[in-house]
């Protein structure tokens, strides 16, 4: 999945070194110390956050020598916060050292109703159902023809309206030497695959987009992106399995559960806006 996939995951790695199934406010055992910093100890929970932080990995799956290169960086991000503890404070300073507790906090509560919310496999299929009838989890089997540019892109989208074969388009035109050797054959494309020769990533959207206005074995016109100027034809369409989808499916439930437990925390609050911002 995409960025927001990986910082769920982050998340509940985080949650599992910072509460416990049934508490968050549960006392913390006496930790492991695996450093000192002019006299501030650096403990082995603090060390599991940090690294999952930075490599979205539980320590299990950790080489040792990505452990002590993660060791020498939370060392090292100790000593600028012991020396940015000295700076004058300011309403600025103060600031950002709340906003960046009240951060900390509300991710790791969002991690904690994450991992203690229960999903039931009828939730879960309804989450499946709603993104069939978006259309959201469709992949498309695709061939391609990629040209320089676009005066190339629209010759060759004439020839193949007056019959030329888009075997004989793709053997003649095509600059993707992967999906030539095969014909223009993409695969199976959708929003979770990556084709360097098709599409960046932000801009795979705009390809899916046009292959779902395509008919089995129809030809895209020819569009333009950062890789190419491109043509398409659609082999054939179906949607991806249940059990592809299923992480998406819960990321996006637990994101809509959290939103929704929010606007209720935000109706039962007493709220009183002081000034515009």
């Amino acid at each position: 999945m995409g960025g927001r996939s990986r910082r769920g995951i982050v998340l509940l790695i985080m949650v599992g070194f910072l509460t416990s199934r049934s508490t968050l406010a549960q006392a913390i055992p006496a930790q492991r110390i695996l450093a000192r910093v002019n006299g501030q100890d650096i403990s082995e929970a603090l060390f599991k956050v940090y690294a999952a932080s930075k490599t979205g990995q539980p320590l299990a799956r950790l080489s040792p020598v990505v452990r002590q290169a993660l060791l020498e960086g939370l060392i090292n991000t100790t000593l600028l916060a012991q020396d940015g503890s000295r700076l004058k404070t300011s309403p600025t300073l103060q600031a950002g050292r709340e906003m960046a507790i009240m951060s900390y906090l509300s991710t790791v509560y969002a991690a904690h109703f994450a991992q203690t919310r229960k999903l039931s496999n009828q939730q879960i299929q309804a989450g499946y159902q709603q993104l069939l009838a978006t259309g959201a989890v469709q992949q498309y089997h695709l061939l391609q023809i990629l040209m320089p540019d676009m005066t190339t892109g629209e010759r060759v989208r004439a020839q193949l309206a007056q019959g030329l074969p888009f075997a004989k388009a793709v053997s003649d035109f095509s600059r993707d030497p992967v999906s030539r050797a095969k014909g223009g054959d993409l695969g199976w494309v959708s929003a979770t695959t990556t084709v360097p020769n098709l599409a960046k990533p932000n801009e795979l959207p705009e390809v899916l987009r046009i292959a779902s206005e395509l008919r089995t074995g129809g030809i895209s016109e020819p569009f333009a992106n950062s890789t190419g100027v491109h043509i398409l034809m659609l082999v054939a369409t179906e949607a991806l399995p249940l059990a592809d989808v299923k992480s998406r499916i819960q990321f996006m439930l637990l994101e809509k559960a959290l939103i929704a437990h929010t606007a209720k925390l935000r109706a039962a609050a007493h709220i009183t806006q002081l000034a515009s911002p």
